[in-house]
């Protein structure tokens, strides 16, 4: 079946917009210490994609917001100074935020593990430190099963907010994701990495997205793709 994102990319297309769909393009990488757009980043500038972080430390006001479900959810993303801010764009595997390459063998290498989360190539865990980690598969299924996903700008900020069973909510920001340095659909929705390789191909990785009204955690898109990470912690 043909996900609802694919209708509204593919006329994205049509109207000159490059919508997120396996390609090949060789973009230019971001100039060094540049921000995204949607927020300041918080991340050093390595140039190593594995490059490790001396001290890991969380970012003020951070808070690890209990949704009622098997782990607690970041109030904000890898990257951000706040819940409104997008944060940085990371390909999986990248801890840098800066690797524009668009080979899947870059994110992090040939031939990756199952499962990134809590390792050296989570950017979560890297970045941050003290339990946190990117979320796995499962865990992203949880938050949109057993959750409530509504539209909800915060003043001139797009994005969702996320309430779960025990009245708890978290704010995810429309920030779009980017192929190379070409961002995407910034004002309409956002894609999230989970930390869990897709078995059925190992050149993609799962991830969570909301696209204009219709958001999921059942996908995977390729592992070069530049995309948000929400953490979670025990």
């Amino acid at each position: 079946m043909i996900r609802p994102r694919t209708i509204l990319a593919t006329a994205a297309v049509v109207l000159g917009a490059l919508a997120l769909s396996a390609c090949t393009s060789s973009p230019q990488a971001d100039p060094p210490g540049s921000a995204p757009p949607g927020g300041t980043s918080t991340l050093p500038d390595p140039t190593d994609s594995e490059a490790p972080v001396d001290n890991p430390s969380t970012p003020a006001g951070l808070e690890a917001v209990d949704l009622g479900l098997s782990v607690r959810w970041a109030s904000m993303n890898v990257g951000a100074e706040a819940p409104t801010d997008h944060g940085s764009y990371f390909g999986w595997g990248d801890t840098t935020g800066t690797n524009a390459s668009t080979n899947d063998d870059d994110f992090p290498f040939a031939n990756p593990p199952a499962s990134i989360s809590g390792t050296e190539q989570d950017a979560a865990h890297v970045h941050w430190g003290d339990g946190w980690r990117m979320p796995t598969h499962d865990e992203q299924m949880e938050l949109v099963e057993q959750c409530d996903w509504q539209s909800d700008p915060q003043g001139d900020v797009p994005g969702w907010t996320i309430t779960c069973p025990n009245g708890n909510s978290i704010f995810l920001t429309a920030g779009g994701g980017k192929i190379g340095d070409q961002t995407q659909y910034d004002v309409v929705g956002a894609d999230f990495w989970s930390g869990t390789l897709d078995p059925n191909d190992p050149g993609r990785a799962h991830v969570m997205w909301f696209f204009h009204s219709n958001h999921t955690a059942d996908d995977s898109l390729p592992r070069h793709y530049r995309f948000a990470i929400r953490p979670v912690t025990e």
